[in-house]
Formats: structure tokens, C-alpha cells, sequence
């Protein structure tokens, strides 16, 4: 059985979760890339999630509309099939600003915003 693919990125699983457990997700993208004859050649997940620091914050997010485990769940099971050849994984925290009611000035945080990235390119 092939090594699971996210013990080869685990910066992205770790931020993953604790959107998942902590907070919501404004934006996830899943892309399956195929080469000639429909093989599987690379697959991606981009997205990006608040941790609020207050209950007033918190959101339903993406996760009204699809359960984010399930596109961790898919990439999983497409790319640990095949033998991962090149991984990129970018993780990056800042400020979730909290703007005053013309929005033209940051006042304070509404806690964390976290944009990842993770691209698997696997051998077809």
C-alpha cells in the first residue's frame, strides 16, 4: 500500500484541520489534471479559511455546500494509487483584518486567515 500522500505534506494538513475544527473555509478548489488516454497525471487543492478569534466571527463558509473532508478524501484516494512524483505545498497565515463600518480603516483582527496550496504530479 502506498505511503499516504499528506504525511509528505503535513504543514498543509495541519492548517486543513484547524480551519475544519476551528473555523470556516471562504474558498476551496479541487483540479484533476489527465494526459493523453484520461491517466491521472496531477491533482491540486487551493484554498483559503478564517479562525476567528470571537463567536461573533465564525461562519458556515464553504461548508454549507460541500463537506471539505470529502475534497481531502478524493485527492487522497486519486494520488496514493499512483506513485507521487514532485509535491508543492505553500502555507500562509496573516491578519484576518477587522475594518470599521465604512471599511476604510483596520481597527483591529477578526483573528487568522490562512491561503494554502497543495499539487501532487504523479507518474501516469
Amino acid at each position: 500500500m502506498p505511503k499516504d500522500l499528506f504525511s509528505q505534506a503535513p504543514e498543509f494538513l495541519t492548517a486543513f484541520n484547524n480551519i475544519l475544527n476551528n473555523g470556516f473555509f471562504e474558498d476551496i478548489k479541487f483540479s484533476v489534471t489527465s494526459i493523453m488516454e484520461g491517466k491521472i497525471f496531477a491533482c491540486s487543492i487551493t484554498a483559503k479559511g478564517c479562525v476567528p478569534s470571537k463567536e461573533k466571527y465564525k461562519a458556515s463558509g464553504c461548508g454549507v455546500v460541500i463537506d471539505p473532508t470529502d475534497v481531502v478524501a478524493l485527492c487522497r484516494k486519486l494520488v496514493n494509487q499512483r506513485k507521487v512524483m514532485d509535491i508543492s505545498v505553500k502555507v500562509q497565515d496573516s491578519d484576518w483584518p477587522l475594518y470599521d463600518a465604512r471599511d476604510e480603516k483596520v481597527i483591529g483582527s477578526k483573528g487568522t486567515r490562512t491561503e494554502m496550496f497543495l499539487y501532487f504530479n504523479t507518474k501516469t
